[in-house]
């Protein structure tokens, strides 16, 4: 089995829920607001983005025909929302073609626009360019106007697998997302497989492009100084990173890299187990943190709540690095089961906050700039219920964006399998 694709069928394995699960009670008392938007075909959420006037654009996939105006379409597309500041929806868009189209990361631009990033297995509808064969993906990055409206896409990549599962914008109106590529030809000609780097001009055209190492990244974030941090997911150490200690199964690789997409510095974090990056932010003291999970109980990894009779479980785990990307602080949290942490903000008290799931509950954390836990919540019904991305509120609230199959407990109602979920509670 390829590789990459082996890591892909981890990171979206299904789990069952464990009979003592505890739920929060009918009326959670940290619930300000509850919304769901959904078909019966299903609806995934993946990103979610907060506006200078704290209204949200929401990011992900749905099978719905209800909004598109899609010939031949056969399969899922993106799914691009705006929600005022209560949850009320302003205007939503679908972006694909005739086959599986899917959305993963927002970034907003200076100007008021958008990219969105994700894949596509399309060759019709809005999508053009598309290099892959019939059963490949291609990445897929579009720009959007603040009406929602289509500026341009573009289909990246050659005739293997090529996605996108983070995107940033720059000064200049353009962005730069990142995945990884099996591809050696199309754009990709004469270059490797492996994390993938590309910046794309205000017009969506290519700039620049780099492959390093048997990685995948997952996030992207630009720093004071003009470079751009990238987290996800070593497969081992070679090429560019084998100077860093591969420790296990997979190792969480945070690089920095300048604005022509060379490396600055690279880190290997984690154990002798499995170790994803999701998320990476830039702290105001210049640090880096990262949030993913962990199923290792060595190495860089302490405190993973492991328990015998479970057998292998996972943690959301939280990763503080200084400047030069040395570690200065980590912390697993969760339980004896399965949790992972998706998304992570820093607050503007300087506080942190993840997002992601505990079991099959959407979970929340707060932890003090040292790592010190300030506060757990958790959401959810007796469904499927995940985090994927959290914003604070102007009112120093928060919100996050989720998926959900539940309908009852915190969830008063389901549109059909998944929904878009989001929520606003209190700090």
């Amino acid at each position: 089995m390829n590789k990459y694709f082996y890591v892909l069928l981890v990171l979206f394995a299904s789990c069952k829920k464990p009979v003592d699960i505890t739920h929060t009670p009918k009326t959670n008392p940290d619930i300000i607001w509850s919304k769901n938007y959904g078909s019966a075909q299903g609806d995934m959420a993946e990103a979610i983005f907060k506006t200078i006037d704290g209204s949200l654009i929401l990011a992900g996939t749905t099978g719905s025909e209800d909004f598109s105006n899609i010939p031949g379409r056969r399969s899922s597309n993106f799914l691009i929302m705006k929600v005022d500041q209560q949850g009320v929806t302003q205007w939503r868009k679908q972006f694909g073609g005739e086959a599986a189209d899917n959305a993963y990361a927002i970034a907003g631009s200076n100007d008021g626009k958008f990219f969105i990033a994700g894949n596509t297995n399309s060759s019709s509808g809005q999508v053009t360019g598309y290099h892959a064969a019939s059963n490949t993906q291609d990445a897929w990055v579009l720009k959007i106007g603040e009406d929602g409206n289509l500026l341009w896409q573009k289909a990246l990549g050659g005739f293997k697998n090529d996605e996108t599962k983070g995107v940033v914008a720059t000064q200049d109106g353009g962005c730069i997302a990142v995945g990884f590529t099996n591809s050696t030809d199309g754009d990709l000609t004469g270059m490797k497989g492996g994390l993938w780097i590309v910046r794309l001009s205000a017009q969506g055209d290519i700039e620049w492009q780099k492959t390093y190492g048997d990685a995948l990244a997952q996030s992207i974030v630009g720093t004071p100084d003009g470079n751009f941090l990238i987290t996800g997911i070593a497969i081992d150490g070679s090429g560019e990173f084998s100077n860093n200690i591969f420790r296990g199964r997979d190792d969480v690789v945070v690089l920095k890299v300048n604005g022509e997409g060379n490396i600055i510095w690279s880190k290997f974090l984690g154990g002798s187990d499995m170790d994803h990056g999701k998320s990476v932010i830039v702290t105001k003291d210049g640090g880096t943190v990262i949030c993913g999970y962990s199923s290792s109980m060595d190495g860089d990894v302490t405190g993973l709540h492991y328990n015998r009779r479970v057998g292998q479980n996972e943690d959301m785990w939280l990763v503080k690095l200084d400047p030069s990307g040395s570690l200065v602080w980590q912390k697993t949290l969760g339980g004896v089961y399965r949790d992972r942490g998706t998304s992570v903000i820093e607050t503007t008290q300087g506080d942190l906050v993840a997002a992601g799931f505990r079991v099959t509950d959407v979970y929340a954390v707060r932890l003090s700039k040292s790592g010190a836990t300030i506060w757990e919540k958790t959401f959810g019904g007796t469904g499927i219920d995940e985090g994927k991305g959290i914003v604070e509120t102007n009112d120093g609230n928060f919100i996050f964006l989720g998926k959900s199959d539940s309908k009852d407990y915190d969830v008063k109602s389901n549109l059909g399998w998944y929904d878009y979920w989001f929520v606003k509670f209190k700090n």
